[in-house]
C-alpha cells in the first residue's frame, strides 16, 4: 500500500493569473496538515484541488496511489465547506443529514446512535429539526461537521472549520478530529486563521503566500 499523497508541479490559474504553484509535495497517511496564510494566499484553492473539487491547469496528484479524479477516492474523502455552505436551505438539519448520508449509501438508521452522540457533544440537539435557513453560521458548520464525521472518510478536508464556533465547540472539534486521526488514521487537511486551533491540532503546518508554500513546519503532535 502506498501511504502518501503526492503532488507534482501543480499550477492553478484564475483569469490567466497563477494563484497556486506547488512544485512537489508529499504528505504521509495519518497526518493532520493545517494550511495558514492571508486571505487569497492559495490555501483554500490548495485543499480544493486535493479534494478533487478543482482541477489544476497542470501537474499531477496521487492519493495513496489512486487518481484524485477516481470514484474510489471521491467515495473515500469528505469536504467541509467554509461556514457550512452547500446544504438545502428549505430542509431541516436532520433531513439534510439523512439526505447526504443517503447519497453516500450510509444508513441513517444504522448511524442514529452516532449522530445522537455527535449532536449531543456539539450541543446541537435543539437545532436538529430547524430548517437550515434558520440556523446560525456556527450551527450550519456543526451540521456539516457531523455529516462528514459520520462518513468516516479516509481523507477529511475542512475549510475554516472553526468559523462561528465558540470555545467549547472548538475544543469538541479538536477532540473529535484527533480521535478520528488516532483510531482510523484519517488524513486531515485544514485551512484556518485560528492560530491556537492550528497549534493544538496539527502534525504539519503549511504557510501560504501568493500561491506558494513559503514554510513547511512538522510539529509532530499526532
Amino acid at each position: 500500500m502506498i501511504d502518501t499523497i503526492e503532488l507534482n508541479d501543480i499550477v492553478k490559474l484564475f483569469n490567466k493569473k497563477k494563484v497556486l504553484d506547488i512544485p512537489n509535495k508529499t504528505f504521509i497517511r495519518g497526518s493532520i496538515i493545517s494550511c495558514t496564510g492571508l486571505n487569497g494566499s492559495g490555501k483554500t484553492t490548495f485543499i480544493k484541488i486535493i479534494a478533487g473539487l478543482l482541477t489544476p491547469d497542470s501537474g499531477t496528484i496521487s492519493i495513496f496511489n489512486t487518481s484524485v479524479s477516481s470514484k474510489k477516492y471521491r467515495d473515500s474523502r469528505a469536504f467541509v465547506l467554509e461556514s457550512g455552505k452547500g446544504y438545502y436551505e428549505y430542509l431541516t438539519a436532520r433531513e439534510n443529514i439523512q439526505y447526504f448520508l443517503g447519497i453516500n449509501k450510509i444508513s441513517y438508521k444504522n448511524k442514529k446512535d452516532k449522530i445522537e452522540e455527535l449532536s449531543t457533544r456539539f450541543n446541537f440537539n435543539e437545532h436538529m429539526d430547524k430548517k437550515v435557513s434558520e440556523l446560525s453560521q456556527g450551527n450550519r458548520q456543526v451540521m456539516s461537521i457531523i455529516i462528514n464525521l459520520i462518513k468516516e472518510p479516509e481523507v477529511l478536508l475542512l475549510d475554516e472549520p472553526t468559523n462561528g464556533l465558540d470555545e467549547i465547540r472548538i475544543k469538541t472539534l479538536e477532540d473529535l478530529l484527533l480521535k478520528a486521526n488516532k483510531n482510523m488514521k484519517t488524513t486531515i487537511f485544514i485551512t484556518s486563521h485560528d492560530k491556537l486551533f492550528v497549534q493544538n491540532i496539527s502534525s504539519q503546518i503549511l504557510i501560504f503566500d501568493t500561491g506558494k508554500i513559503i514554510k513547511d513546519e512538522v510539529v509532530g503532535i499526532v
